[in-house]
């Protein structure tokens, strides 16, 4: 009986020392390819993320929180401060390289939290077209995800997820998305339960009041988010991918009417200001469903894989050709 419990746990040692050995693999192939292929990448946003990095050098604090927003429209204050700290330190390409690496550590751990193996975790952040374009060119994207994933990560200890909400949400104002999509799934179980009960949550209460705080931070940049993609909208085209998401979440989830709940804010916020960065919020709404199934080896999770991995393989070929991820 000891025998044959020594020999279950040095399993499990020899297990987790593997996991170990392939995510460190996982994440020092994105720093390394992220340290090759960036230089290459010199035009598009880049051209702008380049100029306030080489400007930010030297500048205060307060100077240069002054030059970046007068140079991007962005009045997101994790990227600034972070680009400003790194900017007297380190080489542009060499501080994007970790930031990857820090995104790719934090996808493999979400994806296995969400049940997936870790031969699927490691091809999602190796292959998939919307990590890939958060490595090289939504750059303060990626600082957004960043913090969303490690509040993923601790969504049991609610101090700490809502740290990294928090700073979620004055990373991006598209992080806004993804948390009012939690808050609007938990606002409808409220009501139903004042409904059915007259009973209210004391700590949904907190957190409704909590939230006002990073939303006023941002409302400024959310109205002008609103504004330059409203115009853009397409109607139909741009409703097809996040509803194709949908579907494919309905048919892996067990609760329909949650995911129904998760899909109606970004449905409508697809209506309103267009779906190509929403619809980067649906794919991963639909992987949480989905990598829980037989660990991510289902239908849906390796055709849309295979799909945005040929995405993925022209977006890196139009960066050495181009200087861009698109000609």
């Amino acid at each position: 009986m000891v025998a044959r419990i020594d020999v279950r746990s040095d399993l499990v040692a020899a297990n987790r020392a593997l996991f170990f050995i392939v995510r460190a693999l996982v994440v020092c192939v994105v720093f390394l390819g992220s340290l090759y292929i960036g230089p290459f990448y010199v035009l598009g946003d880049q051209v702008h993320y380049r100029k306030i990095y080489d400007g930010l050098a030297g500048l205060s604090l307060f100077e240069g929180y002054l030059y970046y927003t007068s140079t991007i429209d962005s009045l997101e204050f994790v990227h600034f401060f972070l680009t400003w700290l790194a900017s007297s330190f380190l080489e542009k390409d060499l501080f994007i390289a970790i930031a990857n690496a820090v995104l790719a550590w934090v996808s493999l751990e979400v994806f296995q939290k969400w049940r997936a193996s870790l031969v699927i975790s490691a091809f999602l952040v190796l292959t998939n077209y919307y990590l890939i374009a958060m490595y090289f060119s939504a750059e303060r994207l990626k600082f957004g995800f960043i913090f969303v994933g490690l509040s993923f990560l601790y969504v049991e200890r609610l101090k700490l997820f809502y740290v990294f909400s928090f700073f979620a949400l004055i990373s991006h104002a598209q992080t806004f998305i993804v948390y009012f999509s939690l808050f609007f799934r938990s606002f409808c179980y409220q009501v139903f339960r004042v409904a059915s009960a007259g009973k209210i949550s004391k700590i949904f209460l907190v957190v409704m009041f909590l939230l006002l705080i990073p939303v006023s931070l941002i409302s400024a940049q959310l109205v002008s988010k609103f504004n330059s993609y409203y115009e853009g909208f397409r109607g139909v085209e741009e409703l097809a991918r996040v509803l194709a998401f949908l579907l494919l979440a309905l048919y892996y989830a067990e609760k329909k009417t949650e995911v129904l709940l998760f899909f109606i804010p970004l449905v409508a916020t697809v209506m309103l200001v267009g779906g190509d960065r929403v619809n980067i919020l649906a794919y991963f709404v639909f992987l949480y469903y989905a990598l829980s199934v037989r660990g991510g080896f289902n239908f849906g999770v390796l055709l849309t894989g295979l799909y945005f991995a040929v995405g993925s393989f022209e977006y890196v070929s139009n960066i050495f050709e181009y200087g861009n991820n698109k000609p």
